[in-house]
């Protein structure tokens, strides 16, 4: 007895299009289902750009709706930064609190590199708020710290 052969491999292509199918709907937009909004901008420290270290925008409990998760940025040498986090690059729309770290010591790093004043650094006091929107103009997200 034998097995007719293209009904065996129309069986494979409809259940390999299931698996598909279902990953796909699994894992949604952006692999959240959080639609996630392009964030970048860049970071002063009395006016001058910062040269290097993270960005860390935090969910502001305190404000309608907040986001559902944290986003991430590294600051490159000109001060500039562009946020992700493990959903996809962006962040979802919402308010922030908006926490800016130094970099890693390393060999290259420049020796006179301003520091981040500890209240910028700390989660729970830094006044740096944010408020992602669609559409939001240039220099929207732009941080600006002071000694």
């Amino acid at each position: 007895m034998h097995e007719n052969p293209s009904r065996f491999t129309s069986s494979r292509r409809l259940a390999g299009w299931i698996v598909v199918l279902a990953a796909s709907v699994l894992t949604g937009c952006g692999g959240s289902g959080v639609k996630l909004v392009s964030v970048e901008g860049d970071v002063f420290l009395d006016g001058k750009p910062v040269q290097g270290g993270q960005v860390t925008f935090i969910p502001d409990a305190g404000q309608a709706n907040p986001p559902s998760f944290r986003v991430f940025g590294n600051i490159d040498r000109q001060g500039h930064y562009r946020v992700e986090s493990d959903h996809g690059k962006g962040a979802p729309v919402g308010a922030y609190r908006v926490a800016v770290r130094p970099p890693m010591p390393t060999a290259d790093m420049p020796k006179d590199l301003e520091p981040i004043p500890p209240i910028y650094q700390d989660e729970n006091r830094t006044p740096l708020k944010v408020v992602v929107s669609e559409g939001a103009p240039a220099h929207a997200y732009d941080l600006q710290l002071k000694k």
